[in-house]
């Protein structure tokens, strides 16, 4: 229905819960940050698709996953967030004024990310996964 698409696109936008695998809830926390399986549907759908893509042909380049290419799967995932906000499915343009901040933003937030687990290194696996997934 109209209102449950709403409802679903404010949440999925309130805190970026759509960098979740699990959106939690009033007594559960959020779980598995960067694990929503869009993010891996998006890397296959733009660079994996078939055997004469960029993910394909340039394997030197996307293995492993460059943060770059991750933030930009996620600025999209925002953009067609944003054609649900009413309920229903409308155009939104993807235009740099308006989309360029929200892609710096998230390559500032993997690279904080890749920072505070450094010592474990998440974001390298998080890169190296993503890679593998997708191919």
């Amino acid at each position: 229905s109209i209102r449950a698409n709403r409802k679903l696109a404010a949440l999925l936008k309130y805190e970026k819960g759509y960098l979740y695998k699990s959106l939690g809830d009033k007594n559960t926390p959020r779980r598995g940050l960067y694990k929503n399986p869009i993010i891996r549907r998006g890397i296959c759908a733009l660079w994996f698709a078939n055997d004469q893509d960029e993910g394909i042909e340039f394997s030197e380049v996307f293995n492993p996953m460059p943060i770059h290419a991750i933030a930009l799967i996620l600025t999209t995932v925002e953009c067609v967030i944003n054609m649900w906000t009413t309920g229903v499915k409308r155009s939104v343009a993807f235009h740099s004024v308006e989309y360029r901040p929200i892609y710096l933003y998230h390559i500032e937030q993997l690279e904080i990310f890749g920072q505070y687990t450094r010592e474990r290194n998440l974001l390298g696996k998080l890169c190296k996964r993503l890679y593998i997934e997708a191919r």
